[in-house]
């Protein structure tokens, strides 16, 4: 029988001293570090535990340079591009735009955005309930895509499992680059519009279409390219999510020691490769893994596999970008402070 823990938390102690993320973590870190026995049986203290297999490097806390990395609201990681890596062919590819619908009106909003780059050549694949498509496909611009496919998909698995669901279907039809989008409607926070319109605005605003497509030229070795200023630590937003991405990596046969300093992608919508999301896809994760929806705002699978597609790149030996990389500073900024996420 799988131990109940308690779900103690430090709510109260953030409300007398409220802090940024990365001192609560610092605080926690030295707690549980310096006195295990007394939190041993909390919950919180063992989602932090599952989490250190990601965390940075091998510092503890009772060294300075640990601080000074701690305290950080963000940090910049320069990019490699490797030698032996396959260069694309230089023929423009047509990109596989995949959304979920559950709320017709901001899919609105993403056919009004997406309507500012009628010179990229886009496919357009719909996945979502049997209403949220008949409503979604009146809004759709008839000469923006050169063709659109619904997929009928159960309210399950949040946007994560109508996306591997529909992948196949993508692939198949030849596409080797992905924009994944949702119409976001989280709102534990009271905060969805601004998270959603920034979301929005990198990877789908002007000019941010064609900028995504010229990164991917520009370096092969770049699978993922998410909206800046949301790349985040997995050692430090793992909430309940740490042992369930780890199982996810050991099955995608990345060995702990690469898991180190993994960035995930927060928010579920980025450009991606084929080649990255295949590890992901292989997987084959069932869909009765996936919990049906209940307003969770944390630990489901579809939480896990946000997260568990940035290890996607390690095994495919990919990296991780930004909308605001380029040729000349080729670097990726990690935030360890962002407002949208608990």
């Amino acid at each position: 029988m799988e131990k109940k823990y308690r779900k103690y938390n430090f709510d109260n102690l953030w409300k007398v001293f409220p802090v940024s993320r990365p001192v609560k973590e610092a605080v926690k870190t030295c707690l549980f570090t310096s006195l295990p026995f007394l939190f041993r049986n909390w919950e919180i203290y063992q989602n932090w535990k599952n989490s250190r297999v990601f965390k940075p490097t091998d510092l503890t806390v009772w060294h300075s340079a640990y601080w000074q990395r701690a305290l950080k609201k963000s940090y910049k990681i320069k990019l490699e591009e490797p030698a032996e890596h396959k260069v694309l062919q230089e023929k423009e590819q047509k990109l596989a735009v995949v959304i979920h619908v559950f709320y017709p009106e901001i899919f609105k909003e993403i056919m009004e955005l997406l309507g500012q780059h009628s010179g990229v050549a886009m496919s357009l694949y719909l996945t979502g309930t049997k209403r949220a498509l008949a409503e979604s496909a009146l809004l759709v611009h008839p000469k923006l895509f050169s063709s659109v496919i619904p997929l009928e998909t159960a309210n399950r698995g949040r946007d994560i499992l109508p996306f591997l669901s529909v992948l196949p279907k993508v692939f198949e039809d030849g596409h080797e680059t992905v924009l994944k989008l949702h119409t976001k409607g989280s709102n534990h926070l009271n905060r969805k519009e601004h998270w959603r319109n920034q979301l929005f605005s990198k990877l789908i605003g002007k000019g941010s279409v064609g900028n995504a497509l010229q990164i991917f030229r520009s370096n092969p070795s770049i699978g993922m390219i998410g909206p800046a200023g949301n790349i985040l630590p997995m050692y430090m937003y793992y909430a309940s999510n740490g042992a369930m991405v780890h199982n996810l990596c050991r099955r995608m046969e990345i060995e702990d020691a690469r898991l180190q300093d993994l960035n995930f992608v927060a928010g579920s919508m980025f450009y991606a490769r084929r080649e990255a999301l295949q590890p992901v896809l292989n997987l084959q994760l069932s869909a009765t893994g996936f919990a049906p929806e209940a307003a969770q705002t944390d630990g489901t699978l579809a939480h896990a596999v946000e997260r568990a597609f940035a290890a996607g790149l390690i095994a495919s030996g990919l990296q991780l970008a930004d909308t605001e990389y380029s040729a000349e500073n080729p670097v990726l900024r990690v935030s360890k402070v962002n407002r949208f996420i608990v």
